[in-house]
């Protein structure tokens, strides 16, 4: 990892550019990243530890990619940026993982609330599991709040479910979403319908070996908690774990009965990636890279109603 790099940059240029600065912690392989730039961010920061991770930003066009523990950068360097975003480490608070919350090595929301101190943004956006907002982790979260309130921002806690805002995915997430007071944020408004599996997929058609179009060799079953998704609804919940997506959510039961693992593309349709974007070819390097990430729309629609800075003047 870059670790002494993290602490010797010099501020992009970009930082004084026409387009509103992104300084995101917890990149992971870009779900958020790519939200947050087609809702015309420009990242002039993106900090991520994994290398397979890194890479992934890095092959798919991102600039100024820092690989090191969001631990160890001095934020100060992009005071002045607009937002710093990011996903903080999900296993301390996820019903699914070991739930030691602040205990957990892993967790990075002290990290997140010094970015803002340091950077001073507009505003910032952070997604997380809905499992942090169990009563077990009510005082540590209420104290994250406060700290945030404290350095001059408006906070809201969104919980949303990605499909209601068009992935096609039941995927449950919390947003923190702070504002400097005085500025607005706008809540973005559900999706007219929900998008199916099916819909999703349909003109993929079986897998072909191209482009992360490839079949699966794992034997495909169901078995208690182990359920298929099925086609006419929005896929079930994509999750990342040493052994793949867990519950079944990456398997589909087809028209004729018979089920199968999705394929790496009909993973990233799924969470709404475009087919142009290239994850890891190794298999459960890619499928836990879409199964940690945030759908970039869902980051879209929930980064579009931030306060924008006003127009340079001419």
């Amino acid at each position: 990892m870059d670790r002494f790099v993290a602490r010797t940059l010099r501020p992009p240029a970009e930082l004084h550019g026409a387009q509103p600065t992104v300084v995101e912690l917890f990149a992971g392989a870009g779900g958020m990243s790519l939200g947050l730039q087609q809702a015309g961010y420009a990242h002039v920061a993106l900090v991520e530890r994994t290398r397979h991770c890194v890479e992934t930003l890095r092959r798919n066009g991102f600039k100024h990619v820092l690989h090191c523990d969001a631990h160890l950068v001095d934020y100060t360097l992009y005071r002045g940026a607009d937002l710093v975003a990011g996903g903080p480490p999900c296993q301390p608070y996820s019903i699914g993982g070991v739930s030691h919350g602040a205990a957990d090595p892993r967790d990075g929301w002290a990290v997140a609330v010094r970015a803002v101190r340091e950077v001073q943004p507009r505003a910032f956006l952070f997604e997380n599991v809905t499992g942090l907002m169990r009563t077990r982790f009510a005082g540590y979260i209420g104290g994250i709040v406060r700290e945030l309130e404290d350095l001059g921002y408006k906070v809201r806690l969104c919980r949303a479910n990605a499909a209601d805002y068009g992935v096609p995915q039941r995927r449950r997430r919390v947003f923190f979403v702070g504002t400097r007071r005085g500025l607005r944020y706008h809540r973005p408004r559900k999706a007219p319908r929900v998008v199916t599996l099916r819909e999703a997929i349909r003109d993929l058609g079986p897998p072909n070996g191209r482009n992360g179009h490839d079949a699966h060799t794992a034997d495909a079953r169901t078995y208690r908690g182990h359920v298929p998704s099925s086609l006419d609804a929005p896929c079930k919940c994509l999750t990342a774990g040493t052994k793949g997506n867990s519950g079944g959510a990456g398997l589909v039961i087809l028209d004729d009965g018979t089920q199968r693992y999705l394929t790496i593309r009909e993973l990233a349709r799924v969470q709404s990636f475009p087919d142009t974007y290239v994850f890891c070819k190794v298999w459960y390097h890619a499928w836990n890279e879409l199964g940690a990430a945030c759908p970039p729309l869902l980051a879209r629609r929930f980064a579009e109603g931030l306060p924008r800075p006003p127009p340079p003047s001419s």
